[in-house]
């Protein structure tokens, strides 16, 4: 399964922990900081991502849902 996970940076260490989770169970999982790369076009890469995924999660803490980004992802 393609998972994408949508998170604050102020919960960095709580996507990273989601992360680590769903790629050791064998998922195909997205996550911003470890999968787009240096001049890379970040929001087609994110957009062609959650189009692609089969799984979208979303870590919902106070910081994520006053984030512009966060909430761009979900729409």
């Amino acid at each position: 399964m393609k998972v994408f996970i949508s998170y604050s940076r102020h919960d960095a260490d709580l996507g990273k922990a989601v992360y680590n989770y769903l790629d050791g169970t064998g998922h195909e999982v997205f996550i911003d900081k470890e999968k787009i790369g240096g001049g890379s076009d970040w929001n087609n890469v994110i957009k062609e991502h959650i189009s692609n995924c089969d799984i979208f999660v979303v870590i919902v803490t106070p910081s994520s849902i006053l984030r512009d980004q966060v909430k761009k992802e979900v729409d």
